[in-house]
């Protein structure tokens, strides 16, 4: 099954990183048994998710993204227990990326964005639906050179999607300057909440009380998970 959306490109004049295109061309699901060999933490036989990602920034060649590094390790503080996929591929990592928080080898490039968006899904798919465990892996195509395949395990379909159009807005917030605290922070603490009584969606009431969001927080961020496709099926 492929799930398809693809998007004008945009830019935003106060953006910190210019980003004429960051979007998902693709999703689709299998075992994928050839990019297996590729990490060797991936179960056998584990069923994956195939993002597409596009991305394609005005002007960068060359970047430093420890801020957004910083940004995302403040909204995921789990990040800093992930294992990095070093082997022959990859090199080892050294002080610097061991020492930032987000321990991931880094290239300097888009490479790294789709990389650290690689991680967010697993860390948003572990902590939201309590996988134990779950691996990916990130590929680039050399034509076109912005365009990337995200591989990643997942228990639940619909929770893999969600994780990866989450991961995308958030990443547009975070590169462009915008600020992600505390409405992201309360998403996430939302779809958790869900995904543990699903049945209470509409019981704004309830959802309230127990997560002492007003009852017009909850309504409002009943509309951006039904925008990242929490509701979606299939």
């Amino acid at each position: 099954m492929v799930d398809k959306e693809m998007k004008s490109p945009w830019q935003s004049e106060n953006s910190r990183i210019l980003i004429k295109i960051m979007q998902i061309a693709e999703i689709s699901y299998g075992k994928f048994p050839d990019i297996s060999f590729l990490n060797p933490n991936f179960k056998t036989d584990s069923t994956k998710i195939r993002v597409v990602l596009d991305i394609f920034l005005s002007g960068e060649k060359e970047l430093n993204l420890s801020s957004t590094y910083k940004k995302v390790h403040k909204l995921m503080p789990t990040l800093s227990r992930h294992q990095c996929c070093v082997s022959m591929f990859y090199g080892s990592l050294n002080q610097e990326e061991r020492d930032s928080g987000v321990p991931l080898k880094k290239i300097g490039d888009i490479t790294d964005i789709a990389h650290l968006m690689e991680h967010m899904i697993i860390d948003l798919q572990a902590h939201i639906s309590g996988m134990d465990s779950c691996s990916g892996i990130t590929c680039g195509y050399q034509d076109p050179d912005f365009r990337f395949d995200i591989f990643v395990e997942y228990k639940d379909k619909d929770m893999a999607r969600f994780s990866s159009y989450l991961t995308l807005d958030l990443m547009k917030k975070i590169l462009s300057g915008k600020k992600v605290f505390p409405k992201y922070q309360k998403i996430i603490q939302l779809a958790k909440y869900l995904h543990r009584y699903p049945n209470r969606f509409d019981s704004f009431e309830r959802i309230s009380r127990d997560l002492r969001f007003s009852k017009r927080s909850v309504k409002l961020l009943l509309k951006d998970l039904a925008d990242l496709r929490y509701f979606s099926k299939g």
